[in-house]
């Protein structure tokens, strides 16, 4: 299973309550404290009730975010930031056609509403509407070029092209973005998860880093520097870094899976077993995580468990040509010898590059024939 092909961050708020000394450091629970004394003292303000409610969506609690837009879109309901922070909750759950009514809102108020168009696009992506994507997001980039305010417009891009495979683009967008708010630690964290599905491990580690540098407490670049440490078979740096990202309060599955990778790596079976079943019991989808149990549940020996789990990934992806080769060795390591050969015979045609490292498996004499009898 790949872990390779997530969505990058998204290009998060800036932040809207007071610009003092002393309000970053007050993290975001201190932050939240505030707001709520505030919202105590004018429950009838929707501007306060809207940047609490982009607080709580970066920090992952959608349904309280929502309910927070909800109220400020009841007081005021050409809130046009209330509009975008409940499309991009909407996008989160992966509700894309809910978040494009509300962005046909948001876009009637003020056509060229640059945060509101970017979400836009962010919902063509997430239904593979590319073509439609790139449409709503180079229309800003052709009227703001060199605005900073456009550079969430170069990061969805980005992430379009990246979901195209059009990694040398995506590259140059973020290049762009870059070059346009070097301040901002999303920027570079984009750029980092573009670098890091083009196997550049070092260039990955360094747009990560900076981006933590730039904001310690930025959950999703520290992460990255986990994905990017465990790339580099560098696990026990990489349990550092996801132990940090999960430490701010944002438990995104993915993060808990990767960091069972690095522990099942490095013999810390008990470990990545909780991690697996952490992230499942999240995300009973989670069609990595079901699938990395399944191969550490062969490792193990339990074949049966190792099956339903093989199995139950298949049934949410039947064409996932890594989790047939899986079942196989799983088959194997049972006795089924003709289910074996059967799922590495499919992997392979459905992925030929498998070809090299299963042809052994199919040949007489093989590493399969090493199996008990196969009692089918």
């Amino acid at each position: 299973m790949t872990d390779r092909d997530q969505p990058g961050p998204c290009p998060g708020f800036g932040g809207s309550g007071p610009d003092g000394d002393g309000w970053e450091d007050l993290g975001d629970d201190g932050q939240l404290a505030w707001y709520g004394r505030k919202i105590d003292l004018d429950p009838g303000n929707a501007a306060l009730l809207t940047s609490r409610g982009m607080l709580l969506n970066a920090m992952g609690r959608i349904d309280e975010a929502m309910a927070d837009f909800d109220r400020a879109l009841q007081l005021d309901p050409t809130d046009i930031r209330a509009l975008v922070g409940s499309a991009d909750c909407y996008l989160l759950k992966n509700r894309e056609d809910e978040a494009l009514a509300v962005l046909d809102q948001a876009l009637e108020l003020d056509p060229w509403d640059i945060d509101a168009i970017v979400a836009r696009a962010s919902a063509f992506t997430g239904l593979e509407q590319y073509d439609r994507a790139l449409a709503e997001v180079s229309r800003v980039i052709g009227r703001h070029p060199g605005d900073p305010a456009a550079v969430t417009a170069f990061m969805q891009r980005a992430t379009t092209y990246r979901l195209m495979d059009r990694y040398g683009e995506a590259l140059a967008d973020c290049d762009r973005a870059v070059a346009l708010r070097p301040d901002r630690a999303t920027v570079w964290a984009s750029r980092g998860t573009i670098n890091s599905v083009m196997d550049r491990y070092q260039e990955a580690a360094a747009d990560f880093d900076m981006a933590v540098r730039l904001e310690p407490a930025f959950a999703f670049a520290l992460a990255g520097l986990g994905d990017t440490y465990r790339y580099m078979e560098r696990y026990a740096e990489a349990l550092t870094w996801y132990d940090r990202a999960l430490q701010q309060g944002s438990a995104d599955p993915r993060w808990i899976t990767g960091r069972g990778l690095a522990h099942q790596e490095l013999g810390n079976y008990a470990e990545a077993l909780a991690d697996y079943d952490r992230a499942i019991g999240m995300d009973t989808g989670n069609f990595w995580a079901i699938g990395s149990r399944g191969n550490l549940y062969r490792l193990l020996g339990r074949y049966d468990d190792a099956l339903a789990d093989h199995n139950h990934a298949l049934d949410l992806d039947p064409q996932e040509s890594e989790t047939i080769a899986e079942r196989g060795l799983t088959y194997q390591a049972m006795g089924r010898r003709k289910d074996a050969l059967a799922d590495f015979t499919r992997a392979i045609d459905l992925d030929p590059t498998y070809g090299a490292e299963l042809a052994p498996y199919l040949e007489p004499g093989g590493p399969g024939d090493a199996a008990a009898p196969d009692p089918s």
